[in-house]
């Protein structure tokens, strides 16, 4: 296995994103029967090749690999997925998914409060406020400091 994952990282590194991308093909597999380090590995060149597809402006190809690294995240702490999660909301925001954005704010928030990652209660919270994204557009050109101070509001409260 270690001798794929380096062909995959020499790949990357001299620009064959296309053969490191058909290897991590298998990133789940490969994370299902290794131990900490290579799963962490695989993680690690699934997100370094997903960064290289966002700096290209393929943010398509950069979500099919977050999603990726979120199904390989069961088997590493929960601060892997909240990394993934990030980077996978990012990615839909730079291709005007909003909604799927969204989405993933919502189930990440719930997924990582649940295994007990604090920081989260307060974006909960926020997202509670924001009922939808619309919701956020909208109060923002309407009065972006009313919808702002609401923001800052909800952010008091969830730490308190």
């Amino acid at each position: 296995m270690y001798g794929l994952l380096g062909r995959t990282a020499r790949d990357i590194e001299k620009g064959r994103y296309e053969s490191a991308a058909q290897r991590l093909e298998h990133g789940e597999n490969w994370a299902r029967r290794a131990n900490d380090t290579p799963t962490r590995y695989i993680h690690a060149l699934m997100g370094e090749l997903a960064a290289v597809y966002v700096r290209k402006g393929d943010s398509e190809r950069a979500v099919r690999l977050y999603e990726k690294m979120l199904l390989i995240d069961r088997y590493l702490p929960p601060r892997y997925t909240g990394l993934a999660l990030n980077k996978l909301i990012s990615a839909h925001v730079d291709l005007g998914e909003y909604e799927s954005a969204l989405m993933y704010v919502r189930v990440g928030m719930a997924v990582l409060d649940d295994v007990g990652v604090g920081p989260y209660r307060a974006m909960n919270r926020i997202t509670a406020e924001m009922s939808s994204l619309e919701t956020v557009i909208g109060g923002l050109e309407q009065d972006f400091d009313v919808a702002l101070q609401r923001l800052e509001s909800a952010a008091a409260e969830a730490t308190v």
